[in-house]
């Protein structure tokens, strides 16, 4: 029986999740997403690094904030820089608008890097509004950002 691929996105559960089940979510999983410290708190917990992991055949997606996203799998890395924007208003819901972005590219059958950069364009459009779900560009503005990166 061949296991489910997945985005493994574990780091609202880091505080109580056991390292067991954590280790056995991130092999299994096909995308590990996360923060720089989440990321660096997942490897230490499951002793495996970054290159062990990709061995398996992860692919690890770590989100800098405004320093963009960094990719690795293993035979690839790569790194996509933030979009700037006028004024960052709210960070808050700048993650779930990345993911937002970045599965909308998957399921589109976009390039990995395209993926990585429609996360990075969502989530500016995010950091500019207050609030989780108030911001809606249009496909012109989503594309502009895009030919930015």
């Amino acid at each position: 029986m061949q296991l489910p691929t997945y985005i493994y996105d574990p780091g609202m559960s880091l505080t109580w999740i056991r390292d067991s089940d954590l280790k056995e979510g991130v092999l299994h999983a096909k995308y590990l997403v996360g923060n720089d410290y989440e990321i660096a708190m997942i490897t230490k917990r499951i002793q495996l690094s970054i290159n062990e992991s990709t061995n398996y055949g992860l692919r690890v997606i770590t989100t800098l904030g405004e320093k963009g996203v960094k990719y690795e799998d293993k035979s690839l890395k790569l790194e996509v820089r933030s979009l700037k924007v006028k004024k960052v208003v709210d960070p808050t819901g700048a993650g779930d608008a990345w993911r937002g972005g970045f599965i909308a590219g998957l399921t589109n059958g976009s390039p990995i890097k395209e993926c990585l950069k429609l996360g990075n364009v969502m989530a500016s459009f995010a950091i500019e509004k207050y609030g989780t779900v108030n911001h809606r560009p249009t496909r012109k503005e989503v594309a502009k950002r895009l030919e930015s990166l």
